[in-house]
């Protein structure tokens, strides 16, 4: 029902780039540092847990924004991050009914070193999600999503079943009339 992987080179997260030589420099990391929800059914949501981790000297956490479809979850900001410590985030996924797919959306963390004044400075992630196009499996994708299945929550509709006329059920998504096997206009 859900796919999921969350990984950047195997599991190494994100970092500043800071050789950590001079000690009183932040050495941040985002991990995982990109997030793939893979795709999931419209109206599941599934969440990741994102940590901003400092190495070095104490940062403020400012603001978190992810663009896209995604929200971002965490608590009161700004909030400090020592120097060996991390602040714990989630990032949360509920495809709406317009079956977009949202591929690398920028996800940022913004931060000042020292203070809540100090130097600013911001990392960066990429988060991607979509929605199954094909909730029912029958290989033909919803009209919702561009395809051409009239109901994709049943299998034995699609445009190649064959038609059982009369029953009420447009089962090959032609759009006729169901109780006009003969095409003539007449029910």
């Amino acid at each position: 029902l859900v796919g999921f992987a969350a990984a950047c080179n195997g599991s190494d997260p994100v970092e500043t780039g800071d050789s950590d030589t001079d000690a009183e420099r932040p050495d941040l990391a985002i991990a995982p540092c990109e997030i793939d929800f893979g795709a999931i059914d419209n109206g599941d949501k599934i969440s990741q847990s994102v940590a901003f981790q400092n190495a070095g000297s104490v940062v403020y956490v400012n603001s978190i924004t992810v663009g896209g479809g995604f929200e971002v979850a965490h608590g009161t900001l700004p909030v400090p991050v020592e120097g060996g410590g991390s602040y714990t985030f989630s990032i949360r996924y509920q495809p709406d009914d317009d079956y977009t797919a949202y591929v690398d959306e920028p996800l940022v963390v913004n931060y000042t070193e020292g203070s809540e004044d100090g130097t600013a400075g911001s990392l960066s992630c990429t988060v991607s999600g979509s929605v199954v196009v094909d909730l029912d499996g029958d290989g033909y994708s919803a009209v919702e999503a561009g395809g051409d299945d009239c109901d994709d929550t049943r299998a034995d509709v699609n445009p190649g079943a064959t038609e059982q006329w009369y029953d009420g059920v447009d089962a090959n998504c032609d759009g006729a009339s169901d109780f006009d096997q003969d095409g003539d206009g007449y029910e």
